[in-house]
């Protein structure tokens, strides 16, 4: 329970940068990016988490799976997007 209470506290200090960060390059339209982001990631987690819901066999193993394979898919995405963002900031006669 306080590993729990830990990961959840860690998470809500999370999505404010998160979302922050997203809507940096919007600037100009950060009301109308900041209602796609929040309905996006509201009909994403509704559909995630009613997925990991389903496979609730009495045991936290869904859970912890759900954990495990969200948050490797969560760095994959994130260093793609760093490597995207790096290749796009190169000089193009380097």
């Amino acid at each position: 329970m306080i590993y729990a209470s830990a990961l959840f506290f860690c998470f809500g200090l999370v999505f404010g940068n998160v979302n922050a960060m997203a809507m940096e390059p919007m600037g100009h339209v950060a009301g109308i990016a900041s209602a796609i982001i929040g309905a996006t990631s509201s009909i994403m987690s509704m559909l995630i988490g009613t997925a990991i819901g389903q496979m609730y066999n009495g045991t936290l193993v869904p859970v912890t799976s759900g954990f495990l394979i969200l948050g490797a898919m969560a760095l994959v995405i994130l260093q793609l997007a760093r490597n995207k963002k790096a290749l796009l900031a190169e000089p193009a006669g380097e």
